[in-house]
């Protein structure tokens, strides 16, 4: 049980972390004509507002703050495992985030992500990296993070993504081997639940909207190796009649969807029980529910599959969306999306892929702009070829 001391220091930490999280950097806070969003964050950033008015003393502060950091930052080109590094400051950038419950921000809001720190696990392919993100004060450290020590803060098993060698800035420290391998294994594990009202929550909540921005920058990078890599799961039946005749066999009781142009939105646009009890069962608020479907040699399984939507907003292709599918028994190696307006009307998305080790997922809808944002909404499906 945590007393009031303990609660108040956490609630100043996770201030601390907003502001090192979504903060803009001083040359656009301090810029003679700063754009729009750019004020609106200001007018709703006590932090940035007084950074303003303190104007005067922001040279003094610079030469403070340069002399607390630690360990210094190095410039070093190769990546290696074991590395804590800066993800490249070009991947900081703008995002909007969905509606729902449970964010640390308000839906719709437009918000700032600067790069954060991360630890490199290991080499996934040639250029290509899955990486823990970090952070650096221990107050907020909580079941499943790794203690890095050396002024390194700790590593948050519970939030890793892949990232390009090129995206990856300076050098902070190295890990010896025992608790880079500490760290792999802790990847793997299944995590704690967290109280969903705690400061803890909040600021997981935090740190997986940052995560899930630098990966949604470098899935559309990758989206060609994931799909390169995943040939896609056959499922042993491809016409609507297959899967109804195989449904009247195995499930009886399930009342497949007469609306669909193949069979997978026909799966997705089921009513399945399953959903309905998974529902019922969760506790944590901010999940979303999908249909999860495990191929088999003779048929499927169906099985629910929690996920947030993390990051919604306009691209040059549609309508971008990113998000993040919870641990499951087993991993995921393909997304399907749609987008179904209120009339019913049912938009398949493209460019669909998911890393099967993290769960986050990048899907765009063509022809979605911000103004029919809400007057729809993304149904997905996650499928698996039924490797644990």
């Amino acid at each position: 049980m945590e007393d009031k001391l303990e609660i108040l220091q956490k609630k100043i930490a996770f201030q601390s972390a907003i502001c090192l999280r979504t903060c803009p950097p001083d040359s656009m806070i301090f810029d003679s004509d700063p754009e729009p969003k750019v004020k609106r964050h200001i007018n709703t950033c006590p932090l940035c507002l007084e950074r303003l008015e303190s104007a005067g003393e922001a040279a003094a502060w610079k030469i403070i703050g340069s002399a607390l950091k630690a360990p210094a930052p190095v410039s070093v080109e190769k990546v290696l495992p074991g590395e804590i590094r800066r993800v490249a400051g070009r991947m900081a950038g703008w995002g909007r985030l969905p509606a729902g419950p449970g964010r640390a921000a308000q839906a719709g809001e437009l918000k700032y992500f600067n790069p954060p720190a991360v630890l490199v696990l290991y080499e996934l392919d040639k250029n290509y990296f899955r990486v823990m993100q970090t952070h650096d004060d221990p107050i907020l450290m909580g079941p499943d993070d790794i203690l890095l020590g050396d002024g390194l803060g700790f590593a948050e098993a519970w939030n890793t993504y892949p990232l390009r060698s090129d995206e990856f800035g300076d050098l902070y420290g190295t890990l010896g081997a025992d608790l880079l391998n500490e760290a792999i294994k802790a990847e793997k594990s299944k995590f704690k639940e967290i109280d969903p009202h705690s400061v803890l929550f909040a600021f997981r909540t935090l740190e997986l909207e940052t995560g899930s921005f630098m990966a949604a920058r470098s899935v559309s990078r990758i989206i060609n190796h994931l799909e390169t890599e995943n040939k896609g799961v056959v499922l042993p039946f491809s016409t609507p009649k297959e899967l109804g005749s195989f449904m009247a066999r195995t499930r009886p009781e399930v009342v497949l969807s007469q609306q669909g142009k193949n069979v997978y939105e026909i799966i997705a646009r089921t009513d399945f029980p399953e959903l309905h009890m998974a529902l019922a069962a969760e506790s944590e608020p901010g999940w979303r529910v999908a249909i999860f479907i495990v191929s088999r040699d003779i048929g499927l399984d169906v099985i629910a599959a929690f996920y947030k939507i993390t990051l919604m907003q306009p691209a040059p292709d549609g309508l971008l969306v990113t998000g993040r599918m919870r641990k499951a028994d087993y991993s995921p190696n393909e997304v399907w999306g749609w987008w179904a307006s209120k009339e019913g009307i049912y938009s398949q998305a493209s460019q669909c892929a998911i890393d099967p080790e993290s769960g986050i997922f990048r899907v765009v809808f063509p022809g979605i702009g911000e103004d029919i944002i809400s007057k729809g909404k993304a149904t997905l499906l996650f499928i698996s070829d039924g490797r644990l």
